[in-house]
């Protein structure tokens, strides 16, 4: 009688076990998202019982082991790779997106002055995503960042952190506080092509397209950003300093092929002749530009508009919207290929974001974000093209 217990209670172990470390993988893993497409809502479930599906599913399969050296209730090779399998699915599910692959750099990021820069590394067309506080400026390579997705500073003495994700072609930038109180912004893992982080010291996830924590619906700070090419970013601000990201060691190689593979390859996230994403997540198909046309997005109190660059260009470089009852002027400089918004009626503000020497205050926005990603998470955005 007491063995037969014992098996039931193996046998309920390994179920336990599997269950919870499956519901792990289904939940976090990035690459189940090529095959099936789960509720936001379960991953992020999922995340926020982590802990409780790691502990209770490793005592479940760390009891199972115990049993079966008792009373050999399965045979030792079945055992072997029952126990890989589980350590496969929780590496991939619970400890890889967030910790080994893609790691945070909001508390430790170098920077470098331009004069470091080897134009072997960092070449003139290389596009930077350039964030300005008070006169000080920071460039973030996309190909340095998309790694560690993440980087925080002090920058014109403000503590910032700036995000970017490869897959909506997105950076955002954020106070490194929200309500008095420090955030330490790490990689949760990505839905419907964009990047989800989560604040290490709340635990509370954050889609980055959003800006808003999950759980407690607090938003984070959103200033504003610029995409520009690299060397129009030396132009404008030659003391400005540029963000650093080396690979040390084979692992991170291997995820930057795979991020290459990915986003920047023919076939990849970029490729506009083809209209599939590398993740096919998003169900919301919006035809009214191609799926991969990068766009400039704005969103202010819910009404949303994306202007593609040939819009500007065929109305002068600068156009002028009522958006929400709010005026935003959107301004494209050809002689430094960048896109900027700003508060108000100010047609004649320049690259530096002065007009007639006072500054002006500028518009949180999204630079080149691709556009079926851009109307899946703002499906009522108006449309200028």
């Amino acid at each position: 009688m007491m063995m037969k217990t014992k098996r039931n209670v193996f046998v309920i172990s390994l179920i336990i076990s599997l269950t919870f470390v499956v519901l792990g993988f289904f939940g976090l893993a990035d690459l189940i998202q090529w095959v099936v497409d789960f509720p936001d809502a379960f991953t992020y479930w999922v995340f926020n019982n982590r802990w409780f599906l790691m502990i209770v599913g490793t005592l479940a399969i760390g009891g199972a082991i115990y049993l079966n050296l008792e009373g050999k209730f399965m045979k030792k090779k079945y055992m072997i790779s029952f126990v890989a399998l589980y350590g496969l699915l929780f590496m991939s599910s619970f400890v890889a997106p967030s910790y080994m692959m893609f790691r945070s750099q909001h508390q430790t990021a170098e920077f470098i002055d331009i004069a470091a820069v080897q134009n072997s590394y960092l070449e003139g067309r290389d596009e930077v995503i350039v964030l300005n506080i008070n006169g000080d400026a920071r460039a973030y390579p996309n190909k340095w960042i998309v790694q560690p997705h993440i980087a925080g500073d002090v920058i014109g003495g403000e503590n910032v952190v700036m995000t970017y994700c490869g897959l909506s072609h997105v950076a955002m930038a954020f106070d490194s506080s929200i309500e008095g109180k420090p955030i330490d912004l790490k990689v949760m893992s990505q839905l419907k092509n964009n990047l989800v982080i989560f604040d290490n010291e709340t635990k509370d996830p954050i889609p980055q397209v959003y800006g808003s924590m999950v759980n407690s619906k607090r938003k984070l700070n959103a200033l504003s950003s610029t995409v520009m090419p690299y060397a129009s970013f030396k132009k404008l601000y030659p003391k400005g300093k540029v963000f650093l990201y080396e690979n040390t060691n084979i692992f991170d190689d291997m995820v930057y092929l795979m991020l290459q593979k990915t986003i920047y390859s023919d076939g990849g996230q970029y490729d506009k002749s083809t209209e599939e994403l590398s993740f096919p997540s998003i169900k919301h198909i919006d035809k009214r530009l191609h799926a991969k046309e990068q766009i400039y997005g704005v969103d202010v109190a819910g009404n949303s508009i994306a202007f593609t660059k040939e819009y500007l260009v065929q109305h002068g470089g600068v156009v002028k919207e009522n958006i929400g009852g709010t005026i935003v002027t959107v301004k494209y400089f050809a002689e430094y290929d960048f896109v900027d918004m700003y508060y108000g009626d100010v047609p004649q503000v320049n690259a530096h974001g002065f007009n007639n020497g006072v500054s002006v205050g500028k518009v949180a926005h999204y630079n080149k974000m691709l556009w079926r990603v851009w109307s899946n998470f703002y499906r009522e955005t108006e449309v200028r093209s």
